[in-house]
């Protein structure tokens, strides 16, 4: 969404919305305009290379994000892997600084991902953590990491984490003074921002909504590919036996295959054909980095995968990266607990709705 402030009395807006969208008109907020505007000041006198900004949910971490990019010509990275900016769910994100202005971080053309394969800060904090490290050394050049706003029990240690494992020049923090105080304990430089007065609380029917029209604008048009000689990550170890594939996970054995009958092998569990069609995958790069797949079929016997990703062929590596999101039909989410396959899908899974 979108803030706007009218710079007199006389200003017009001019909106243009679909059927769902819609618009407010909020008293509050002109302040806030007006101490981000000292706050941007502030940081490019300090001429910080790297930043970190963290708040609670619709704090406004996202817009200050677009603010200080625009100030201090600086790469961004969004971490938010269910709530992702630039259209990439379970995506770290990243993209170098901005060449114009921009109004969000949706005006970046051509995002780069580093699969993390979550759409759950809470189910997979340090892979996160990992893929934002990486995707620093990617960016090229210094960089904002915008963050999600779990920081509520578990996930005030995972931000902790995070800012230790970047070591930033400096945390942002949005009108949450008991976590500045706790960072500027732990040695790093901190500012305080004003947070938005009044915050657009989006439901968890609309987050997964906006999910499902990432999903659908990702995957309705993509090119299928079969891809030969591929690594799998995200499998357990596993051996082929003539036409059936034995899975040899930590908890329980799996049997993929045509023989008919039972398998010879006590406690063995079997698979259902295309159990894994609708996983939703990381496809590497050349580059490093990664693109979103949907997996239609994996084929051990000659080590293929076939998928759906929006990239052309050549841009592609041998490297597939198994996430713990199912895709149905429609887009909507099933997801698995961050365990190898196919022992995941026998974990206490959830359908979002």
């Amino acid at each position: 969404g979108f803030t706007f402030f009218p710079s007199s009395r006389e200003a017009e807006l001019c909106i243009r919305g679909g059927s769902a969208s819609r618009a407010e008109v909020v008293g509050e907020g002109y302040d806030t305009l007006v101490e981000w505007m000292k706050l941007l000041d502030t940081v490019e006198a300090i001429k910080p290379a790297t930043v970190v900004v963290v708040g609670r949910v619709e704090s406004g971490k996202s817009t200050l994000t677009v603010w200080l990019a625009n100030r201090l010509g600086l790469g961004v990275i969004e971490g938010d892997v269910g709530q992702n900016e630039f259209g990439q769910p379970a995506c770290v994100s990243f993209h170098e600084a901005p060449s114009n202005p921009i109004l969000s971080l949706q005006d970046l053309d051509n995002p780069r991902c580093i699969f993390a394969g979550h759409v759950s800060a809470e189910k997979i904090p340090e892979i996160i953590i990992a893929a934002i490290i990486k995707a620093g050394k990617l960016v090229g050049g210094g960089y904002i990491v915008d963050t999600d706003g779990f920081i509520e029990g578990r996930g005030l240690f995972y931000k902790l984490s995070l800012i230790e494992a970047v070591q930033p020049d400096l945390v942002v923090v949005m009108g949450d003074n008991s976590l500045s105080h706790l960072l500027r304990s732990m040695g790093m430089d901190v500012i305080m921002a004003t947070a938005v007065p009044k915050p657009r609380l989006r439901s968890r029917r609309e987050r997964r909504l906006y999910r499902m029209r990432q999903w659908a604008r990702l995957f309705t048009r993509a090119n299928t590919f079969k891809m030969k000689n591929v690594e799998i990550i995200g499998l357990c170890s596993w051996k082929n036996e003539g036409d059936t594939i034995l899975y040899n996970c930590p908890k329980s054995m799996y049997i993929l295959g045509s023989r008919r009958g039972r398998s010879t092998i006590s406690g063995v569990r079997r698979l259902k054909p295309g159990w894994e069609k609708g996983l939703v995958a990381g496809v590497k790069t050349k580059l490093g980095d990664y693109r979103l797949a949907l997996i239609e079929r994996i084929d051990l016997h000659d080590n293929s995968v076939v998928v759906r990703v929006n990239a052309p062929e050549d841009i592609l590596k041998g490297e597939v990266k198994l996430g713990w999101i199912k895709l149905l039909d429609n887009f909507e989410e099933k997801h698995f607990e961050p365990l190898p396959y196919p022992e995941a899908l026998v974990s206490k899974h959830r359908t979002v709705s």
